[in-house]
């Protein structure tokens, strides 16, 4: 099991959703876009580097597993 696909999926949307909103941004220039952005888009972007750092710490976990049960199965 790889959490590879899984994290290059939401980084790669993540990254999209943020050129989408770069975009709106440039036309949505009100006190409502300003706080829209500060209750809500900081804080997904916040939530998704959060996300990718713990599923990147998974896969290495998981690595790390993978590879111990393989060295101790050939062992015996």
């Amino acid at each position: 099991m790889s959490l590879h696909q899984p994290r290059t999926r939401l980084a790669g949307t993540a990254k999209a959703f943020k050129r989408e909103w770069l975009d709106l941004k440039d036309q949505w220039r009100d006190e409502k876009a300003t706080e829209f952005k500060n209750r809500y888009i900081e804080e997904l972007f916040d939530s998704v580097d959060h996300a990718v750092a713990a599923i990147d710490g998974l896969d290495k976990i998981i690595s790390k597993i993978r590879e111990d049960c393989d060295v101790e199965t050939t062992d015996y």
